[in-house]
């Protein structure tokens, strides 16, 4: 199957590379070039989850417990080519309401419930990564974000709040693609809660205080996310409008199209733009007698063709950006699926798990610098 794929490497504070889902077999891993480490750029773009009990008119449909919601978790993945020295994955502001740590102050998180973030960490063969007992452990140093001083349980008692901290590191990782799942059971209302990711190849010391975030220097590596993504304004200091940078690695078929979730239109205001390769193909969405979703529903918009008879010349990395003008916690379910992806219904309801993660769907990626990346 011909698949719609999503890459990028890393430019300094502008990171998170999300990449579509594929289908197949890790084949043998190419190294990389030292680039700068990777890391999702903040505060604005910060990514986000929300409580499982909330509202589906929220918009979250993919963690959301109320049918049609898929009522699961949402997975960055993390790719580690062979001979990566080490892999070091850092979470900014990874506590859900805590006032800790030296803001002494909750910036961006609205908690809602006695509830907390889980965090876990799965190696490229599925097998769980256990929480450390102690810092010289190699396992997770936080599975739970939480309103405590500390804002994280586990063996690293420096606060979170407001600040990267080490999640996991190892040296010699097994080549492949490593998987962060982030679900948030529980709560209700309007609870949310933004966060960062960094993965890079920098060491964080014995007591996991060096590096973090990855600085200007190191190995960045690719993440990408499965297959969509949460966003959307939130607290004083993401207020709209808001602009996020994705680069779609798109390599074959001659259209997809880009599904969005309770946009809130018209209380909610904004466009989606595609830009190919070359320039010479784009896409401003809505365009015409096109409407962004209302409260509640999908829409979904073809973008292409690009391709003509005798010309294929805009295969390759494009820019995809999304704005979000109105609503000061508005916020959307976004994916991109390629041509043999299956389009939402208004309802959603032809959305589920067994489809949701079988690889017709695809992401998208923070702005960075264009290389090569893995494949699944």
């Amino acid at each position: 199957m011909n698949r719609t794929r999503f890459w990028a490497t890393v430019r300094p504070l502008y990171v998170l590379v999300l990449v579509g889902l594929l289908a197949g077999v890790v084949p043998p891993v190419v190294r990389r070039p030292e680039v700068r480490a990777a890391k999702t750029p903040l505060n604005a773009q910060m990514i986000t989850v929300r409580d499982s009990n909330a509202p589906l008119g929220n918009g979250d449909f993919v963690g959301c417990s109320a049918s049609p919601g898929l009522n699961t978790y949402y997975s960055v993945f993390i790719e580690v080519p062979s001979g990566t020295s080490r892999l070091t994955i850092d979470i900014y502001d990874a506590d859900y309401g805590s006032t800790g740590g030296p803001s002494g102050v909750n910036r961006f998180d609205n908690r809602v419930g006695n509830i907390t973030t889980n965090y876990s960490l799965f190696d490229p063969a599925g097998t769980s990564i256990s929480l450390n007992t102690s810092l010289s452990d190699t396992g997770l140093n936080f599975t739970q974000g939480d309103n405590s001083a500390v804002g994280t349980n586990g063996p690293d008692t420096r606060a979170a709040n407001n600040q990267w901290k080490n999640f996991f590191t190892r040296e010699n990782p097994a080549a492949g693609h490593w998987e962060l799942r982030i679900i948030q059971p529980g709560g209700g209302n309007s609870g949310v809660n933004p966060f960062g990711v960094a993965a890079h190849t920098l060491d964080p010391g014995a007591n996991r205080d060096q590096n973090l975030g990855g600085p200007t220097t190191g190995r960045g590596l690719n993440m990408y996310f499965d297959p969509g993504i949460h966003l959307g304004p939130q607290n004083t200091e993401r207020q709209p409008p808001i602009t996020w940078n994705y680069y779609p690695y798109i390599t074959s078929g001659c259209t997809c199209r880009a599904n969005e979730f309770d946009w809130d239109a018209s209380s909610g205001t904004g466009a989606i733009t595609f830009v190919s390769r070359t320039g010479g193909y784009t896409r401003n969405i809505p365009t015409g007698t096109e409407t962004l979703s209302p409260n509640g529903e999908w829409r979904s918009f073809v973008v292409g063709p690009w391709t003509t008879g005798v010309s294929a010349v805009d295969y390759g990395i494009w820019s995809n950006n999304i704005t979000i003008n109105g609503g000061s916690a508005n916020h959307i379910t976004y994916y991109i699926g390629n041509h043999a992806a299956a389009v939402p219904n208004t309802s959603g309801n032809n959305i589920t798990l067994a489809n949701w993660r079988q690889g017709t769907s695809s992401g998208f990626t923070f702005r960075g610098m264009r290389g090569r990346r893995l494949r699944r």
